[in-house]
């Protein structure tokens, strides 16, 4: 009779695999740690009785380290850094950064003063004060002249207000615009040129060989558009009815569900079928609805309804309790040959055979 059997692995909670005092004969009570490592690196003794010292690096003094044997802890507790340990390519206090490429980054509520020859630049937050008097064009450079006489020279990029007087070039029509001038003094309408003796009912594209619209490769008499050739949609395509795909390569479907058999009413078979070397021939992964179970087989043909697996996928259950036999025991459709069942508390491990 099949039933929920359990099984002994390394890490099962019996006695010979743990030692403890319903195995061991000489000794009740035994402390030991199970495993001891430093970043994934096994520490192991290099002989019965070794110890295992843990000192301080270069951080001298600010690193504290105490052992508590009494609850099996080591506490590390760093006070301090002294200066010498800091690294010169960034240092950051109270919220503000200095990097070795000249940058500054500033908190919220940090302030920073930088001396620039004979002035004070000081930032506070996201604002720049200058201290001390003006800067002068020694410190911002030559090219923008002199601020106290509003001159500056250069290029100059932002809004302005005011009054401008600009000499802007003449504008004259190119190809597929119908002929005019304009002197950015008048206002003047544009217009694209019409194509002649386009075909009905095909849409039109623009040529810039001719400078002209010409007919493309769709057609569309009211109710049907037609497309040849090759096509190529870089944005979403959304089909609002049945669409249908004689050839399709690299399939990717953005569900996280895909829904199979939706034309069905009843319970039946369906899967995946991926061909090998004969048309519509191949190895199928599949639900098998007569016993309730994902399975297996080859040489199937994809035009079939039903299959019957020759091995089927186990699956693992977890529920409550340690006991799948008992009243907590798994659902019928997975107390299946071969199936495993996991204990939730005691992490025991069971077959069903």
């Amino acid at each position: 009779m099949a039933t929920w059997k359990k099984i002994s692995v390394s890490g099962s909670n019996i006695s010979q695999f743990n030692n403890d005092a319903g195995y061991l004969t000489t000794a009740t009570d035994l402390n030991a740690f199970a495993t001891a490592s430093i970043n994934g690196v096994d520490l192991l003794a290099d002989a019965a009785t070794g110890a295992i010292n843990i000192v301080t690096g270069s951080l001298g003094t600010g690193l504290t380290i105490v052992g508590t044997p009494a609850s099996d802890t080591i506490t590390f507790d760093l006070s301090s850094i002294p200066n010498s340990s800091l690294a010169n390519s960034t240092i950051y206090i109270s919220g503000s950064g200095i990097s070795n490429e000249g940058s500054v980054a500033l908190g919220a509520t940090a302030s920073i003063d930088v001396q620039v020859d004979d002035s004070t630049i000081g930032f506070t937050g996201n604002s720049l004060q200058v201290k001390d008097g003006s800067i002068g064009t020694t410190q911002i450079a030559d090219s923008l002249g002199n601020i106290n006489e509003n001159s500056f020279t250069g290029s100059f990029s932002g809004s302005f207000t005011g009054d401008v007087d600009i000499d802007l070039a003449d504008l004259t029509q190119g190809t597929g615009i119908t002929a005019f001038t304009y002197d950015g003094n008048s206002s003047q309408t544009v217009s694209i040129k019409n194509a002649d003796n386009l075909t009905d009912n095909t849409l039109s594209k623009w040529d810039d060989g001719n400078g002209q619209f010409v007919d493309s490769i769709a057609t569309d008499d009211g109710s049907l558009l037609t497309v040849t050739g090759d096509q190529l949609i870089t944005g979403d395509l959304t089909v609002q009815g049945t669409a249908s795909f004689q050839n399709t390569t690299e399939l990717q479907v953005a569900d996280r569900f895909i829904l199979m058999a939706s034309g069905s009413n009843t319970a039946g078979d369906g899967g995946i079928v991926i061909q090998q070397g004969t048309q519509n021939i191949g190895e199928v992964f599949g639900f098998d609805s007569s016993t309730t179970r994902f399975g297996l087989t080859g040489s199937f043909d994809a035009s079939a309804t039903a299959f019957t697996p020759d091995a089927f996928m186990a699956a693992v259950v977890n529920t409550a309790g340690n006991d799948p036999n008992g009243v907590n025991a798994p659902d019928a459709r997975y107390q299946k040959k071969g199936n495993l069942y996991v204990a939730n508390d005691s992490e025991d491990i069971w077959i069903y055979s």
